[in-house]
């Protein structure tokens, strides 16, 4: 992610899906398909959608989004 953020403007969701598992392990994956953790998910995956479709119906945002993004680049932020 961090490779890719240095070149294309780019976000890295984090949300809770109840477990005491660390990500990237056995059980993380087991966990994240039990059905407790398809609300979070599916509203995660779907905010991601929204945001998604407002950038390209509104040319006007994602230009701003363009610019801050070469802005933060040029700054080294």
């Amino acid at each position: 992610m961090g490779n890719v953020s240095q070149v294309v403007p780019a976000f890295q969701p984090c949300y809770g899906i109840d477990t005491e598992f660390l990500n990237h392990s056995k059980e993380f994956t087991e966990a994240s398909g039990d059905v407790k953790a398809q609300g979070p998910t599916l509203s995660a995956a779907k905010a991601m959608a929204m945001t998604a479709l407002t950038l390209m119906k509104s040319p006007e945002i994602l230009e701003e989004t363009k610019k801050q993004f070469k802005k933060d680049i040029d700054e080294g932020l």
